[in-house]
């Protein structure tokens, strides 16, 4: 038997095979979500569609072509037919499952954020993926919270909490997903409480064009502010303003540092945001989870120093890795995790960041860089 989870993120598409007919044979594969060709994000992408409905086939199409190309290239390594596959998990953000199941998301990006997508769908692997699919098996696509609270931080909760009882009713425990998109959900004690970020992709995609990692740019940014070349609030000297400067080989320059200290600020504010729901202190988490395809590779000392988390964060933050397609590969093990990723989503209060008291003020002073020497 062959199970195949699949994360569709809004930059990567990763996936995850697990053959049981090998010795539990596992293989890995990421590529390039080229759905990124009608924006970088997933606002863009709802006004892709919102211009023109017909771009909802197209932006499926992109993405499940590559899907079939990826399962086909792994039958072809590992010599495997291709009527052992038994099932199949998609987890995803809420747009990239809706773009898959062809809703329409064109009023998704708009208050107050309706979303078709609810509840986990099974689907016939040929009523989803079309003609040129060929196999025949169910599969499970995740549902989601909200619009930006998704199927991919669901299933991300189902695998903390089976490794590390994330759910547990006696700890604080907080999930920070940092991807192309930012999401975070609390737990105070079996309360959970949810809010995104509106960073967009700067972090992935601010120094993309120089073939930098996201978490390198942190890093450089550090290295300036240990230099005395960048200043807490942005700004860097004056022989550096107008043409920006090389650090690590990678060139950094004022629009750079803006961009990168705006999803700072939306970060920092959201954390913020939940604790002062809850009237908890940061002292009190127990655990911090940093996920996604950014928050995988980020040196916990640079979030630290440079504000993106707080200091009493630092000792108690774990990075996780794709959370979102661990637990795609927990609910294909486990039929009865469906009904708890559904539960979740019920279970789960989402904080509307915009209609929070003091949330405008917060970003304003999170915008500079908070040195932790």
């Amino acid at each position: 038997m062959i199970f195949i989870a699949v994360d569709v993120g809004t930059t990567n598409i990763d996936m995850a095979f697990l053959n049981t007919d090998k010795d539990c044979d596992f293989f890995q594969k990421s590529f390039h979500n080229r759905q990124s060709l009608y924006g970088s994000d997933v606002i863009n992408r709802i006004n892709t569609v919102k211009r023109d409905k017909s771009f909802i086939a197209k932006l499926k199409e992109l993405a499940v072509s590559d899907i079939l190309a990826a399962i086909d290239e792994y039958l072809s390594i590992n010599n495997c037919d291709v009527n052992d596959i038994t099932k199949l998990c998609l987890s995803g953000n809420t747009t990239m499952i809706s773009l898959l199941l062809e809703y329409d998301v064109s009023k998704m990006g708009e208050s107050p954020y309706p979303t078709v997508l609810d509840k986990t769908v099974v689907k016939k692997s040929h009523e989803l993926f079309g003609k040129e699919c060929r196999f025949d098996c169910d599969v499970i696509l995740t549902g989601c919270v909200s619009a930006f609270i998704g199927g991919d931080i669901l299933s991300g909760l189902i695998f903390l909490d089976k490794i590390n009882s994330f759910l547990d009713n006696t700890k604080v425990n907080l999930l920070i997903d940092l991807g192309t998109n930012g999401e975070m959900v609390l737990n105070y004690k079996g309360k959970l409480l949810a809010a995104s970020a509106a960073c967009g992709p700067a972090f992935e995609a601010s120094l993309k064009i120089q073939g930098v990692y996201g978490a390198s740019g942190i890093s450089a940014l550090v290295a300036l502010i240990n230099s005395g070349k960048l200043s807490k609030d942005g700004c860097l000297s004056d022989e550096y303003i107008e043409n920006g400067i090389r650090v690590h080989n990678i060139l950094i320059t004022s629009d750079i540092i803006r961009e990168i200290l705006l999803a700072k600020a939306a970060i920092a504010s959201c954390i913020e945001s939940l604790y002062k729901k809850t009237g908890i202190d940061y002292e009190m988490t127990d655990n911090v989870y940093i996920s996604g395809g950014f928050g995988s590779f980020l040196k916990i000392d640079d979030a630290v120093m440079l504000g993106i988390i707080p200091k009493a964060f630092g000792e108690k933050a774990h990075q996780t890795g794709n959370t979102s397609l661990r637990g795609a590969e927990q609910i294909l093990i486990d039929d009865k995790l469906i009904d708890k990723v559904d539960l979740l989503s019920e279970q789960i209060e989402v904080l509307l960041l915009a209609d929070e008291d003091g949330y405008n003020e917060s970003l304003i002073n999170n915008m500079f860089f908070t040195m932790v020497i």
